[in-house]
């Protein structure tokens, strides 16, 4: 009777962790798109030297752009190649206004910024409110294609020992 009590304790404690657990993760995925724009926008300013109107332009256009990335991730749910192709329409308009905004230095710096990270893993860093359906899936098959293969494992060789 104690086994089946403890039993029973545990598979709750475990479905009431793995509920907590994804109440977290809903909360950080719904964080407020003016938040975010100007997250973005900060960080620009801080690596271009962007003045208030410039960020302020910039905090406009992230919020579009967060707006319209929410409406593709509802149009297309789960058809991945039809979200992507629209989203690098999006992404391409968006680094386009932007640059418009930017003067000839500021240009220059991002860039540079831009080629500097060209090759970094960015999955450390924090992209708390822009998920995308596949976005799990794509870091995993990325991930699993850079694991090395296994090694092979040659057959070990008795060695007899003489008395």
């Amino acid at each position: 009777m104690k086994k089946v009590i403890l039993s029973l304790s545990i598979a709750v404690f475990m479905s009431l962790s793995t509920f907590a657990q994804n109440m977290e993760a809903q909360k950080v995925k719904q964080v407020d798109p003016k938040v975010r724009a100007e997250k973005v926008a900060d960080k620009l300013t801080a690596e271009l030297g962007l003045d208030k109107d410039q960020r302020n332009r910039v905090i406009a256009l992230n919020q579009k752009k967060f707006a319209d990335v929410k409406a593709l991730d509802t149009k297309y749910n789960n058809d991945r190649k039809g979200h992507e192709a629209e989203y690098k329409k999006l992404r391409s308009d968006y680094r386009n206004n932007v640059s418009q905004l930017l003067t000839p230095e500021q240009l220059e710096k991002m860039k540079a910024n831009k080629a500097s990270h060209a090759g970094h893993d960015h999955s450390g860093h924090d992209h708390s409110g822009h998920a995308h359906p596949h976005k799990k899936q794509m870091i995993k098959k990325s991930t699993m294609s850079k694991q090395a293969a296994p090694a092979q494992v040659q057959p070990a060789t008795k060695k007899v020992m003489s008395e």
